[in-house]
């Protein structure tokens, strides 16, 4: 299978750079986008092409598992949910569940914002598997992305971008794992494609601009992007509906649109102040104070690093396990220690703009003989376009106004990842189609070089996209293969009656990247349970509380991990 993919991607590759460079190619590759896009209902196909790719591809080539700690925090939430719980009662041997990113107090649940678990509890509801949920936010997400592109571009390039976003790497590993990306995706889209639409005038669908109508169901869609991003990265959501709101509340100023929009503003304030309440109705059931977030409490009981520049180190907490302890010390600290000088805050900007770039711009295109490279940075090429863009449109300069800022702020925090930038990503991609079609256009005038350098680009996504799903068939690299093994570990113990208690112990060089203790919502009704060793007198008190179920050590750190009966 591999070497077809393999011989299948060089081919195809290799027949789109003979194509490209003639000429008629890359008007026959424009007109046929150019058909797609012009069809009916292509929003919801886009939607169902999405749907079926990620079932696909999970199914067929490689199902994933949890490995993160954010994951497992983030199934938590959605055992919770799925079981019509806010939260769930602390356990009373809470102590030997503690694990990374859970509350144990007041409440035992997952720190995280709720909206990616409750996308997990709609796919385990649906279908038993919560990972159908992260298929449904990422198709959905398209789908919005597509529907945000056209309120900005003919149909033919909000079409193209949305396929863009559907078939990169990047976006689509989203899918690969737990912890999300695509919801803060989908909440970005709804925010830009309402905002664009609550400031035309003339949209064919009245004279002087959309009907009341209209207007309702975008302020409500722009509602409900506000609502996902507060509950999946409320920090970089919050700058990011700051931007945009302001934006959409000064252009309307602009143009002498306020009596307007002011039933429009009226149903975006009544919509802000019901977000604030369900958030406060949120934090009150978690821990119980309105205006503490869950993940601010667990910073306060077991964080030592700030999230922010300029943010101040807290006590270092009385940590009952040396795997937190070094986890929160060392692993979160190297960061923080790393950026309290300006050369160092310097050094980490750059290191935060490599990855992002990477991340946007980079295809993997290992198997590809004409480039011998893991993965190659080609994506940028149509920026080099922005400078001629931004002469000719205010949308272009707007967009490109709003991604610097947004990456100003959001390079305030010590860490970033490809997802925390989920939000933007309609936004990068409206600017990074405008640079390709004015590459086009600037080709025109003097040679073709331009629409096949184009047309070249559109076509290595999908190449690139076979080849990342080539590289997903082989599962997950060595070092996370106590994914699997946890996971074949708990069929084997279900496998036989009764109930099972798993005492993790872990050597002293354990790495606390590589996480065994995690539950369900509801520990005492399941079948496995995972704790930690502690000292003789808590184990005491562990295996009495759960003395009906059969007993186990696990020896997390020898190679295979071993279990054995608890003596």
């Amino acid at each position: 299978m591999h070497t077809a993919i393999y011989v299948l991607t060089s081919a195809l590759l290799v027949g789109a750079m003979v194509a490209s460079a003639s000429r008629r190619f890359g008007i026959g590759v424009g007109k046929a986008v150019g058909r797609v896009a012009r069809r009916k209902h292509l929003t919801p196909l886009l939607f169902a092409a999405a749907l079926t790719l990620s079932i696909t591809v999970s199914l067929a080539i490689w199902m994933p598992r949890p490995r993160l700690h954010d994951e497992f925090s983030y199934l938590l939430a959605a055992d919770t949910f799925a079981h019509g719980r806010i939260t769930n009662p602390a356990h009373p041997m809470w102590r030997a569940f503690e694990t990374f990113h859970v509350l144990q107090q007041p409440t035992y649940m997952s720190k995280f914002p709720p909206a990616q678990g409750f996308f997990l509890a709609v796919g385990q509801l649906l279908t038993g598997l919560p990972l159908f949920g992260a298929w449904l936010a990422f198709a959905l997400a398209c789908a919005a992305t597509h529907w945000a592109l056209l309120a900005f571009l003919p149909r033919r390039w909000a079409f193209t971008g949305a396929l863009m976003v559907m078939l990169h790497p990047v976006v689509f590993g989203w899918i690969q794992s737990f912890w999300g990306g695509s919801v803060s995706l989908l909440g970005g889209a709804l925010l830009l494609g309402a905002f664009r639409r609550l400031l035309e005038k003339g949209t064919g669908r009245t004279p002087c601009g959309p009907t009341p109508t209209a207007r309702k169901r975008d302020a409500l869609l722009f509602a409900t992007g506000v609502l996902l991003l507060a509950n999946s990265r409320p920090f970089e959501g919050l700058v990011l509906t700051i931007l945009i709101g302001a934006s959409l509340l000064l252009l309307s100023l602009r143009g002498h649109d306020l009596r307007r929009m002011a039933p429009t503003l009226a149903i975006l304030s009544g919509a802000a102040v019901a977000i604030v309440i369900l958030i406060a109705l949120y934090n009150r059931a978690i821990t119980g104070n309105p205006v503490l977030l869950p993940h601010i409490l667990y910073q306060q009981q077991y964080g030592i690093a700030p999230y922010f520049i300029g943010g101040r180190i807290t006590t270092i907490p009385a940590y009952r396990y040396e795997v937190m302890r070094q986890f929160h010390m060392h692993n979160e600290m190297g960061a923080v220690l790393a950026q309290q000088s300006l050369r160092g805050v310097l050094m980490a900007t750059v290191a935060k703009l490599d990855i992002i770039s990477r991340a946007a711009f980079e295809l993997p295109l290992t198997l590809i003989p004409l480039f011998p490279f893991r993965s190659v940075m080609i994506l940028w090429i149509p920026l080099l376009a922005l400078p001629f863009v931004f002469r000719q449109r205010f949308w272009d300069r707007w967009a490109y106004g709003i991604l610097l800022v947004n990456m100003s702020v959001l390079f305030l925090a010590f860490w970033t990842q490809p997802h925390y930038w989920a939000p933007v990503v309609p936004l990068f991609t409206f600017i990074w189609i405008q640079s390709l079609r004015q590459l086009r256009l600037m080709s025109r005038r003097t040679t073709r070089v331009g629409s096949k350098v184009a047309t070249f680009l559109v076509l290595v996504v999908p190449l690139a996209f076979l080849v990342n799903v080539h590289a997903i068939s082989f599962g997950y690299p060595p070092e996370w293969s106590g994914a699997v093994v946890r996971e074949r570990m708990m069929a084997a113990l279900k496998a036989f009656p009764g109930k099972d208690l798993v005492i993790v112990r872990y050597a002293a060089e354990h790495d606390p990247n590589f996480e065994w203790v995690y539950n369900d919502a509801n520990i005492d009704a399941s079948e496995v349970v995972w704790a930690r060793e502690g000292e003789a007198s808590a184990n005491r008190q562990l295996m009495d509380y759960f003395r009906e179920r059969r007993m186990w050590l696990l020896l997390a750190d020898e190679r295979p991990p071993r279990l054995s009966q608890y003596r």
